[in-house]
């Protein structure tokens, strides 16, 4: 299948092709320009002085959506790997947005030492964060271990993601004021093949797991999306809300073959706009508590999330993967106190 462009290799290559529920890849395809419940939001200044953390920031949908955290009067804080390219686009937004507040701080999230490093940068500088949108993310194929010696669609997609949300929990928590953390899944995460979960241990993410990268990425983002529904049973929604979110198929530069002509033709035809998918970050990043709280929004809108991850086995392969987070953070000196 190596001839079809990415998008349409990703819907393909499910195993679920025919499922035409909801979970399914073709209504996902349908739904992705006709049907989303996406709220405009409301004017300038509903979030003054609100600072945010925004990881992934420097293209896409991660780019878009802290344009429109600026225009929402946030101070913003870029979690970036590539400092060069955050210091021309920091001047390019605060020339587009009127007394913008941005700050760039270093952060690899396919290295463990360079998140523990962030994580003291914010903790020596006493800087508080009040909602963190963890949207560093990406596909790949042909990958290479990271510097870590694991899978990168495993260690970004979720165990870095997983892993730094929980060095941030000292910081987001505090008694003055409710803070949130936004986890970015997919879709893709219903299109899993989770035949191999029952006994799975981190070390299988050791190296390169598979040549199938569409299955790793859906792997991930399933594991990101059980992960967060965990973590909201183990916060108090008073002190901290756990959100996750999904911006469906955007018209950014995510896949690898993005420039190619049948990629652009599928953008075209069904993919959002950066904007709109901007647009959903943000929403699960204000939406009232009462109702974020633990929820996975899809097309603007609480959802439900796949049948897998609703299921008995989904649940029992949610607390392993919480468990063995524990222990992952345990073994580099980390505790969570939940």
């Amino acid at each position: 299948m190596s001839f079809l462009p990415d998008p349409l290799r990703m819907l393909v290559k499910s195993p679920f092709l025919f499922d035409f529920t909801s979970d399914g890849p073709l209504p996902f395809a349908l739904r992705q320009k006709f049907f989303w419940g996406c709220v405009e939001l409301p004017g300038e200044h509903l979030l003054k002085s609100k600072q945010v953390l925004m990881t992934g920031a420097t293209s896409g949908v991660g780019l878009e959506a802290s344009r429109q955290l600026l225009k929402l009067g946030t101070r913003l804080i870029m979690g970036i790997r590539n400092i060069k390219k955050a210091e021309k686009l920091k001047k390019d937004l605060e020339a587009e947005i009127t007394g913008s507040s941005i700050q760039i701080l270093p952060v690899d999230m396919a290295s463990f030492q360079s998140i523990d490093h962030f994580i003291s940068i914010l903790k020596e500088g006493d800087i508080q964060i009040d909602i963190a949108i963890l949207n560093a993310g990406f596909f790949s194929r042909g990958n290479s271990p990271t510097s870590d010696g694991y899978d990168p669609l495993f260690q970004v997609n979720f165990l870095s993601t997983a892993y730094f949300s929980m060095l941030l929990m000292p910081i987001l928590r505090r008694p003055s004021a409710v803070s949130r953390v936004v986890f970015i899944s997919s879709e893709g995460h219903a299109w899993a093949d989770t035949s191999s979960t029952e006994t799975l241990s981190f070390e299988e993410f050791k190296g390169v797991r598979s040549e199938d990268e569409e299955n790793n990425y859906c792997l991930s983002k399933l594991f990101i999306a059980l992960f967060a529904q965990r973590l909201a049973e183990y916060t108090n929604p008073d002190e901290l809300v756990v959100v996750t979110t999904t911006p469906g198929f955007c018209a950014s530069s995510f896949f690898p073959d993005s420039m190619g002509l049948l990629t652009r033709i599928i953008k075209v035809i069904s993919a959002r706009s950066v904007e709109r998918g901007g647009r959903l970050h943000v929403q699960a990043a204000i939406t009232d508590a009462s109702i974020a709280h633990g929820a996975y929004f899809r097309d603007g809108t609480p959802s439900s999330l796949s049948r897998f991850a609703e299921s008995k086995e989904g649940k029992a392969l949610s607390k392993h993967l919480w468990q063995e987070v524990q222990n992952f953070a345990k073994s580099r000196g980390k505790t969570f106190n939940s």
